[in-house]
This record gives C-alpha cells, sequence and structure tokens, in this order.
C-alpha cells in the first residue's frame, strides 16, 4: 500500500496537481507525502466541519455558552481559507493545522477544566507537529503543552473552581497530565521512526527507480538504434530491390530514347524522387544536353532543349570532375544551379555516366526534403548509375550499328548511282535522292562558277518531292553568307537556330537569311574543280541532334558529290571539245573540196549558218586572193 501511494503521490507531483491545482517544487518525498497529508486534512476538516461547526454550535447554545459558537466559527473560517486559498506556504498550512488542535485543548483546558476531549487535543498536538516538521519540533510540541498544562491549566483551572486544590484532584490532574505527555512522547516518537524507516524505503526505491529508470533509457538507446539500423537494412534492401529492378528492365531495353526516359521514371517512382534527368555529354564534352527527365518542369526543359555547359550547376561540376555531387541544401549550395522550372527541390544528388574511362553522360536526382541522400543512398545510385551507363552504352552502340547500316545502304546506292553518273544532273539527282531518305524537311544544292561569281540553286528536295530549277539564283542573303562559307570550306552543324545566331560567322548575316526560329540548319561546302565548288544546305522543321555518323555521312556525301560533279564537268568538257573537234574537222574536209575562192566563201558562210545556228555570217575575201586565182587561170 505504501509503494502504490507513493507513486500516486508522485504522479501527481510530477502533473504539479496537488488537489489545489498549486505546483510542489520540493523534491524529497516525505516532504511531498506531508504536503499531500496537510492538504488532504485541510480538505476533510473544512468538508466535515461545517456540519459539525452547526451541530456543535446548537449544542453550545442549548447550554447557554454562546461564546463557544464565535470561537467555533472563527476556527473554522481559517481552516476553510488555508484549505482553500492558493499560494500560501506549506509551513503556514501545518502550523494552522497543528495549532488548531492546540488552542482548542487550551481552550477547554480553560473552560471546561479537565475533561478527556481536552487531553486528546493536546496529545493530537505534537502528534501533528512532530508529523508536518519533524521529531525536533515534535518534542518542542510536546513542551509547549507541558507548560499549557502547568501554568495556564494548572493554576487558571484551579482558580476558577476552588475543589480542584484538593490533594485528590490534584493528583488526578498531574496523572493525566503525565499520560499526555506519555502519550504524546510515544506517538511522536514512532512517528520519528517510522518517518525515518519511511524515508530509507523511500530513498531505496527513489534509487531503484532512477536505476530503473537508467536501465529503461539504456533500453530505449538500444531499441531506438535496432530501430535506426532495422530502418537502414531496410532502406538498403529497398534499394536493392529497386535497383535491381530498374537494372533487369533497362537491360532489356535497346532504343536509346525508351532507355533514357524509362530509367528516369523507374528511378524517380522507385525511389520517390521528385525529378530525375538524364544528361548525355555532347561531342565536344563542354556541353550536358537534358535527354529525358520524369517531372513536368523536366519535360518543359526538354522542350526548351536545356543544357548545362562544363563548370555550370551541379552537373556541370560532375563533368569537370568526374565524381558524385551532393547538395544537402541546395540554398546553401554554391554549385547548384537554381532551375525555375523545379522550384520544389531541396537537396540534389549529381552522378557520373561513366562506361570504363569514358564519360557519356550525368544522372541528377532531385528531392524535395532536405538531406534527402545519405551515404546509403549514394551508394545505392552510383551502382544503379552505374549499370545505367553499360545499358545505354550497349543501346547507342546497337543503334550507331543499326544507323550505320541503314545510313550506309542509303550511302552506298548513291555511290553506285554516282559511279554510273556522267552529267552533273545525274549528280544532282542522285545526290537529292540519298538525302531524301535522310528525311531532312528542305535539302537545297547550290552551285557558284567562280569566274562569273554567281550563285544558282541547281536542285531542291521539299515536301517529298525533287526539283531542278534552271536558272534560279540564290537569295541575296544567302549569296552572300555562301560566298563567305566557300571561302572557309568547313562543314557547319546546328541543331537549332539560337545555336547559330550564336556563331560569329552566321551572326551577323542571320537577319538577311529569313529563316525560322524553329528546326535544325546544315552547311556543307563541296569542293567540285577550279571553276566550280557547290553548298549543300539542309534544313529540319524541328529541333534535331546531328549524331557523329550523320555528319560523317554528310561530309562523305559532300566529297562525293564533288568528285561526281567535277568528273561530269570534265565529261561535259570533254564532250564539247571533241564536239568541236568535229565539227572543226568536217568543216575543214568540207572547204578543201573547193576550189574557187567565190564558191569557199559561199559554202563557208552556208555551214556556218547551219553549224553555229547564227542570225547571219559576213565572209569577206582579201583583193589580193581573188588577183592570185585569176593569175593562176
Amino acid at each position: 500500500m505504501m509503494n502504490e501511494t507513493e507513486e500516486k503521490t508522485q504522479a501527481s507531483l510530477q502533473q504539479g496537481d496537488l488537489d489545489g491545482g498549486e505546483e510542489v517544487l520540493s523534491a524529497d518525498p516525505i516532504l511531498q507525502m506531508r504536503e499531500v497529508a496537510v492538504r488532504r486534512i485541510l480538505y476533510i476538516v473544512a468538508g466535515l466541519g461545517l456540519p459539525l461547526l452547526i451541530g456543535g454550535s446548537y449544542a453550545v447554545w442549548l447550554q447557554g455558552k454562546t461564546e463557544l459558537i464565535y470561537t467555533y466559527v472563527a476556527v473554522y473560517l481559517v481552516v476553510a481559507v488555508t484549505a482553500f486559498l492558493p499560494r500560501i506556504p506549506y509551513q503556514v498550512r501545518a502550523a494552522i493545522v497543528a495549532f488548531a488542535a492546540y488552542f482548542i485543548g487550551l481552550y477547554d483546558l480553560i473552560t471546561v477544566s479537565w475533561e478527556e476531549d481536552m487531553r486528546a487535543f493536546f496529545v493530537v498536538f505534537p502528534a501533528l507537529v512532530a508529523l508536518f516538521f519533524g521529531q525536533r519540533w515534535g518534542v518542542a510540541a510536546i513542551g509547549l503543552v507541558i507548560l499549557s498544562l502547568l501554568f495556564p491549566g494548572q493554576l487558571l483551572a484551579s482558580y476558577l473552581d476552588p475543589t480542584l486544590w484538593d490533594p485528590n484532584m490534584r493528583a488526578m490532574r498531574t496523572g493525566g497530565m503525565i499520560v499526555v505527555v506519555v502519550m504524546s512522547f510515544i506517538l511522536v516518537s514512532s512517528e520519528s521512526v517510522l518517518i525515518e524507516h519511511l524515508r530509507r524505503a523511500l530513498r531505496a526505491m527513489s534509487e531503484r527507480a532512477a536505476s530503473l529508470r537508467r536501465m529503461q533509457d539504456d533500453l530505449d538507446q538500444q531499441v531506438e538504434s535496432m530501430r535506426k539500423l532495422n530502418y537502414t537494412v531496410q532502406r538498403r534492401v529497398m534499394h536493392l530491390e529497386a535497383g535491381a529492378q530498374v537494372a533487369q528492365e533497362l537491360g532489356s531495353i535497346f532504343d536509346p530514347d525508351l532507355l533514357l526516359e524509362r530509367a528516369a521514371f523507374l528511378i524517380s517512382s522507385s525511389f520517390g524522387f521528385y525529378h530525375t534527368g538524364i544528361f548525355l555529354v555532347d561531342e565536344t564534352e563542354e556541353w550536358a544536353v537534358l535527354r529525358a527527365a520524369s517531372s513536368e518542369g523536366g519535360r518543359q526543359m526538354l522542350e526548351h532543349g536545356h543544357r548545362l555547359r562544363r563548370g555550370e550547376g551541379m552537373v556541370g561540376w560532375v563533368l569537370v570532375h568526374r565524381q558524385p555531387r551532393v547538395a544537402l541544401d541546395v540554398g546553401k549550395d554554391a554549385v547548384h544551379f537554381a532551375n525555375p522550372f523545379l522550384p520544389a527541390t531541396r537537396s540534389e544528388l549529381a552522378l557520373p555516366l561513366m562506361v570504363g574511362n569514358r564519360l557519356i553522360g550525368v544522372l541528377d536526382v532531385q528531392s524535395t526534403e532536405e538531406a534527402a541522400f545519405d551515404q546509403d543512398d549514394v551508394r545505392a545510385l552510383t551502382f544503379l548509375a552505374a549499370q545505367l551507363a553499360v545499358a545505354l552504352d550497349n543501346a547507342i552502340r546497337l543503334r550507331g550499328e543499326a544507323e550505320q547500316l541503314e545510313a550506309t545502304s542509303a550511302f552506298y546506292r548513291m555511290v553506285r548511282r554516282l559511279s554510273a553518273a556522267t552529267t552533273a544532273h545525274d549528280v544532282y539527282e542522285a545526290v537529292m535522292t540519298t538525302l531524301a531518305e535522310y528525311d531532312p524537311t528542305q535539302a537545297i544544292l547550290y552551285l557558284r562558277r567562280r569566274s562569273e561569281g554567281r550563285l544558282q540553286v541547281v536542285a531542291q528536295f521539299q515536301g517529298g518531292e525533287t526539283y531542278f530549277p534552271r536558272q534560279e539564283q540564290a537569295q541575296e542573303g544567302m549569296a552572300s553568307l555562301f560566298h563567305h562559307l566557300f571561302d572557309l570550306r568547313q562543314p557547319f552543324f546546328f541543331e537549332s537556330p539560337e545555336e547559330a545566331k550564336e556563331d560569329a560567322v552566321f551572326h551577323a548575316e542571320w537577319e538577311r537569311l529569313e529563316l525560322g526560329n524553329d528546326g535544325a540548319l546544315a552547311f556543307i561546302p563541296i569542293a567540285v574543280d577550279e571553276e566550280h565548288d557547290a553548298m549543300l544546305y539542309l534544313l529540319y522543321q524541328r529541333r534535331h541532334h546531328f549524331t557523329p555518323l550523320e555528319r560523317r555521312l554528310y561530309i562523305a556525301i559532300a566529297d562525293i558529290a564533288g568528285t561526281a560533279l567535277a568528273r561530269a564537268f570534265l565529261l561535259q568538257e570533254v564532250e564539247e571539245t571533241a564536239r568541236r573537234e568535229r565539227w572543226l574537222q568536217a568543216f575543214t574536209e568540207e572547204l578543201m573540196s573547193l576550189f574557187e575562192v567565190p564558191l569557199l566563201a559561199q559554202n563557208a558562210g552556208t555551214i556556218l549558218l547551219q553549224r553555229v545556228g547564227a542570225r547571219g555570217v559576213r565572209v569577206e575575201i582579201a583583193p589580193q586572193l581573188l588577183g592570185e586565182q585569176e593569175e593562176s587561170a
């Protein structure tokens, strides 16, 4: 029962509600129990005292002792106020409870002399003092009771009642006083022993409770450690399972575009990321171009052709250092690129996509939580990035081989056609037919005669059809630009008009080109011979990525086309020369059959009219020729 009482008492004290709402700050359990006892006594006296007050007042009123009514009322009011008035110190409450018994006993001693009620109150008073204040104060209270019984009690009682001077009565009073003192000493001593044992028991119990609390704290720490360890293990297992699932699914995809799109989606959904972006390095290794993204903002970035330069943002940092980089708080990371399409990003992790010592791209994952990536995340995603890099490299190689087969098949067909071409028109047709298989929106072949400085459109592919215009001059802006490009003799490939505008060569001429704002551009010069050169102009309606294979093929087409054109022009020149020589030979043979000068002149004019197609011919004969012919005749 004592343990249960103590536990309830301490629980009540910890809540700061000891039946009166007052917070007890003492750490001594005995004092806490004393405070509880004082309050309970005050509440009991206040509760039961009212009917006792009424009954006692009526009894003394019947006895004609009305002055006692005021005394009872005064005592009750003091007890009630002490019980219910907050913020009264414990010492005051305890003193009021103890001295209430003392003053009642003293009053009874004075008014009704040595009756038993008085002795009961005098016995209770030291017991209460010892209970509330300790053994020393209890002994002092016994001394006060002895003094009260000797002087005010004996003298005043004997004065009011002369019969009390009788020796028998004095012996009886002395015996009663001894009984009161002895009972008081017994109660005070018993209380002291009990309280001391209780104090020791409470101290031992407190020490055991403290030990249990320490053990509980240690156990809680171990449980928390086990919980964290279990969480870490589960997280690792989830990451491994997610990585294995992603790697397994990606290993069966051989289309690089589909692989990138699927990888971005699977990584975000499996790991719960806000955004996953996959960048690929361009041929110059100066730019990381976004090729796949899982978030809505990422898809908008794809539409805008998002890319980052070396050293720009975390992706650019990885492009330079080829190591993972983590930003646990992007607001405090100086390298982080604040992307307006991803405003909710709070932490970011960028990892290199490495195949051997070759960097092919960067995996960028972002989270809406701060410090979302720990070492386990970095390890798991690094392993996944390595698998993604291998799968992506294999897919790119397979597509490259397929594209090479497809592209070179068209290329070889063009070579066969060009090998049989004997005229420039045959070359134009073979080039346009080959370019149509690579699906540009528009392809134009320009030819320039250096001696004339004239730029002419000789072939054009657009809308699935090929045209061969005659005597069509290039636009003024194109002519000015192409004359400059002919001098540079190098190809230019631009994935968007913005790239062309930024180029120093095209910036000045851009406004005069009258081109659209979308699509890719390519300008490929064709060296022909000393008199001719050509330019191949390609236009795509939308943004187009020129792969290294495409660029090599276009350049190869231009080289072979230039050689074929040079051969065709040479054949044309040879045929023209042979035709002229045949004509001169026939003309000479026909004239040699004539011996009269006038007839020779007349026939020569007729032959020239027929052969040359002139409107008229005038033949003049020197007079001396006519004179020589007459003399010979």
